[in-house]
């Protein structure tokens, strides 16, 4: 996606997490203060107020540059739907792997909650949660 996979203090980038595991993708705009090999940190607007994190390297993959990124809105989906297609994969391996332990009485109620949740997954679409 991005050429840049290294950042530096005063780069101003968009950051994308998994919101909520079904589909919701939470975009943030930050500004770096400061990048290390450990660890950084970082500034954040919100409603006129400066809010500071830690930035680790990690979290490389999921940074990309404002200038290099006119659309966050288009780019969050796409991860949303990704994040949720990753989930239902967790559901449906884990399910099956259960699907023998139904019967037993210690694992039928997580077997049970396994699959309501893979539906919940199913029934749920990719959408952004706005945080700059």
């Amino acid at each position: 996606m991005t050429k840049t996979t290294t950042f530096k203090k005063g780069d101003t980038v968009w950051l994308f997490g998994d919101w909520d595991r079904k589909g919701g993708c939470v975009v943030s705009k930050i500004t770096l203060t400061s990048m290390g090999k450990k660890q950084g940190t970082a500034i954040q607007v919100i409603d006129g107020q400066n809010i500071e994190s830690r930035v680790y390297p990690g979290q490389m993959k999921n940074m990309i540059l404002v200038s290099e990124l006119a659309d966050p809105t288009s780019e969050a989906l796409a991860r949303g739907e990704a994040y949720r297609l990753n989930e239902i994969k967790h559901y449906v391996d884990t399910v099956h792997h259960y699907a023998l332990a139904e019967s037993s009485r210690s694992d039928a109620g997580y077997f049970k909650a396994m699959k309501e949740g893979c539906q919940k997954c199913l029934d749920s679409v990719a959408h952004v949660v706005n945080r700059y």
